[in-house]
């Protein structure tokens, strides 16, 4: 009897995976700063507290940062050659499927 679902990686395929979401994080962290530097660049100030477009701005920049750098870890420790058995869990901390499913 099997029960849950669990789906089987070579480490080549989630190599690939990994750093593809890795450079995606990078890209969007990227554009992010672009972001915050044009609005600062163009003299943008919030108007209150709770309305600060650049401080909205930084969170997803940082959250973009960090997502980049745990790919970069994953990548860096996968062992060659073995197959990763992932559970739920862990396909959505890999991003290979929405959290909001």
């Amino acid at each position: 009897m099997i029960i849950g679902i669990q789906l089987d990686f070579t480490t080549d395929q989630l190599r690939q995976h990994v750093d593809d979401r890795r450079a995606f994080h990078e890209m969007k962290a990227e554009w992010y700063a672009n972001q915050i530097e044009s609005l600062r660049g163009g003299g943008l100030r919030p108007e209150s507290i709770s309305n600060d477009p650049i401080h909205s701005l930084e969170g997803s920049l940082q959250r973009h940062r960090q997502n980049a750098a745990l790919f970069a870890v994953i990548a860096d420790h996968l062992v060659p050659n073995e197959t990763y058995r992932l559970s739920q869990s862990d396909l959505n901390t890999l991003e290979f499927v929405s959290r909001f499913f």
